[in-house]
């Protein structure tokens, strides 16, 4: 069924899902970028499948010990008595994915979308049908609505499983970066803040309880030269009343050039130790002394250190109790 197929060139089809996955075989394999797929969770009363067996439940049941001698000896849901609550599932989902990997384009991805109830159990058959070095990772879908059950831990995300069908060649077709929708405003009210540094402006503070309590006063004999502090400590008020994503949220800085930055931890990422000239101190650049040292060493070689010094893209604290970051400017990373 399609609608408006001149125009869209678009297919709908309703049907079974595993007999639909079939007929797709030969006409789409290999040639469909996206497939996203919203599988039974697999709670209480949502989820039946029946198939065959070779064996009997009362087989099963036994050999598990659950039944000795026709008596049930432990559980007392009538789910867990099944005993094979998550094999029904699995084998449900198995040759889906195995049909659906037939047909994804060699740079395709696919993404599942499931709650905590078999996400273990999807990852690791993802990763038997795509392979382990083709998962690109989990997103966490916050819903802001938890659930009410006050037996346990209230759970307010879902996941969205995410694998490629060959993760090299999608790396080289595609450049994985989303563009930080916020990033010109936030640019835009930081050098706003930062154009105002060295005027004279009446303290935001004071300005607040004047308005506030209707005080007929002269504020204008109260003004101060506004400083880089100034400027960040309205930048950052500025930011955290806006809608932004958490990666945008962390350029909160704005430095003496007037760009909007961020700091990263510069330790050695691998959890075997870094060479040992990874582990040259950097030096506080006022009060001269050596600064800590990641426990495994630097992320960077000597050479790169001094140049990311030279360049001004470390960030020292107060004084050099403090690890030295590294300083990523928002302007080189708009995506």
């Amino acid at each position: 069924q399609s609608e408006d197929w001149e125009d869209t060139e678009n297919v709908f089809i309703e049907g079974d899902n595993l007999e639909a996955l079939k007929l797709l075989q030969k006409s789409y394999a290999d040639s469909v970028r996206l497939i996203y797929i919203d599988p039974p969770y697999n709670t209480d009363g949502d989820f039946i499948y029946p198939d065959r067996y070779s064996e009997g439940l009362n087989s099963y049941l036994h050999y598990t010990g659950q039944k000795v001698d026709g008596d049930w000896v432990v559980s007392e849901s009538g789910r867990e008595r099944t005993g094979r609550r998550h094999t029904l599932w699995l084998n449900m989902m198995l040759p889906r994915l195995r049909l659906a990997r037939n047909l994804l384009a060699k740079d395709g991805v696919i993404a599942i979308h499931l709650d905590e109830h078999e996400v273990s159990n999807a990852s690791l058959l993802l990763a038997e049908v795509f392979g382990d070095e083709n998962n690109l990772g989990p997103i966490i879908w916050d819903k802001k609505n938890p659930k009410g059950d006050a037996s346990k831990i209230a759970v307010q995300h879902e996941y969205v499983l995410l694998y490629a069908k060959n993760l090299e060649y999608l790396k080289q077709c595609n450049d994985l970066k989303r563009p930080k929708v916020n990033a010109e405003r936030m640019l835009k009210k930081a050098q706003q803040a930062f154009s105002k540094i060295g005027s004279k402006v009446v303290p935001e503070h004071l300005s607040s309880i004047t308005k506030q309590y209707s005080i007929d006063i002269d504020i204008s004999k109260f003004e101060e030269e506004y400083t880089l502090e100034d400027a960040n400590v309205e930048y950052r008020s500025w930011l955290s009343r806006q809608d932004v994503s958490g990666g945008e949220a962390a350029y909160k800085y704005i430095d003496a050039n007037g760009d909007v930055y961020r700091t990263v931890s510069m330790a050695w990422p691998n959890k075997k130790r870094a060479p040992d000239d990874y582990f040259i101190p950097l030096v506080h650049p006022t009060t001269k002394k050596p600064c800590p040292v990641p426990d495994r060493g630097w992320r960077n070689p000597p050479d790169t250190m001094k140049a990311l010094l030279a360049a001004g893209q470390i960030v020292f604290g107060d004084d050099e109790t403090k690890q030295p970051e590294r300083k990523y400017l928002l302007k080189e990373n708009m995506s």
